[in-house]
């Protein structure tokens, strides 16, 4: 399926008006393919369609296709996708391509410069799969059974490659604490800077991996005064009988906090994807958090959970009156006893020009 016929796809789907994403997927309890975070580039590593948008996202539809198609899924079995664009002006004209053409996507967009300086927007997509092994290098395969979603961690070192060596040492002994390994990983999400140093960063995560081991990479360029916060996703093992569907806990060595935790693992339980969901910019930052958990708890309630049952969240903040109006705020949503694994970050953009966009996943009803 060659970039041509995508984009005239593309073309004739967007006659009309863009739906908005769903607020939520249940993706069941079978398996999951995650794809890296994938950039508009050709079989030689050049950006393709240079300076355009339209061209460089039909590329990724071609791209995408293939590559989920490899792993035994399609764009239909997607249950989530997280857009990466270069700025505001790059998010609207991708969102009037992708609109109508992933109706029933739960989707997150965050602004953020890309690891390709001339790439102007990237993605990876968790898709549902029947497919039991990766068949293509640029995604791996989450088997039905326990997953392990594993917080972000730091090394608290100013040096990006002796901060990244650390952190993948630190995450490395989480999962030992659990029987697992690195290699468990089925996708690992880090939030650098600055973003022109992520080839030290990808060298350095490598580093932990056989050649053509390592599993899909996202990166993020955050602000911070760290230069490096890692989070992961990782395959626990068989189901385990007479298991409580998700478990909250602490590894050895850190302490528990009331609003996020460590480590969650889940048993052969149903997930929810909720797609990104932003905040009006035209409210105050505590109304903005407030109206994102209440429509947060509507999307889940409809599928079957509640605000009880979240296994991951990802925080994405451009400001940092939002950012404190957060951390403010989720005590009076998260039972201290079970907050989600989570990540924060500081970037240049939510989507549709908001200070903050979160997404979660979540545990569903049988």
């Amino acid at each position: 399926m060659n970039a041509r016929w995508i984009l005239l796809c593309l073309i004739l789907l967007t006659i009309g008006s863009a739906d908005a994403e769903p607020l939520a997927k249940k993706a069941g309890r079978g398996a999951l393919v995650f794809t890296e975070q994938i950039l508009p580039t050709d079989d030689s590593g050049a950006i393709v369609s240079p300076g355009s948008a339209t061209g460089q996202m039909a590329h990724l539809v071609s791209k995408v296709s293939l590559l989920l198609e490899e792993n035994g899924s399609g764009w239909e079995e997607s249950v989530r996708l997280h857009f990466y664009v270069a700025s505001p002006e790059v998010e609207t004209e991708v969102r009037r391509l992708t609109g109508t053409m992933f109706p029933n996507v739960p989707a997150t967009w965050v602004i953020t410069p890309l690891s390709h300086a001339a790439a102007l927007v990237a993605l990876d997509v968790v898709a549902t799969t029947t497919s039991q092994s990766a068949g293509r290098a640029g995604a791996s395969i989450l088997p039905p059974g326990v997953r392990y979603f594993v917080s972000g961690q730091a090394a608290r070192d100013k040096d990006l490659a002796v901060a990244t060596r650390g952190t993948m040492e630190q995450l490395q002994a989480t999962l030992q604490q659990y029987g697992r390994t690195l290699a468990d990983s089925v996708q690992i999400k880090s939030f650098v800077q600055p973003m022109s140093d992520v080839a030290t960063a990808r060298r350095e995560i490598e580093s932990f991996f056989e050649e053509g081991e390592t599993p899909p990479l996202v990166f993020v360029e955050w602000e911070s005064t760290l230069p490096i916060e890692i989070e992961l996703v990782a395959f626990g093992g068989s189901a385990k009988e007479n298991a409580e569907p998700i478990e909250f806990l602490t590894p050895e060595g850190m302490k528990a906090s009331p609003v996020f935790c460590r480590v969650v693992r889940t048993n052969d339980a149903p997930l929810v994807f909720v797609s990104g969901i932003n905040g009006d910019p035209a409210k105050a930052p505590a109304d903005q958090v407030k109206s994102i958990f209440a429509e947060m708890k509507t999307g889940l309630e409809e599928k079957g959970s509640d605000l009880r049952h979240l296994a991951k969240a990802t925080y994405y903040v451009a400001n940092p009156e939002v950012s404190r109006a957060l951390n403010e705020l989720r005590p009076d949503y998260y039972d201290p006893e079970r907050p989600p694994a989570a990540s924060k970050a500081m970037v240049a953009g939510g989507g549709q020009g908001s200070a903050i966009t979160i997404d979660m996943i979540a545990v569903g009803g049988r």
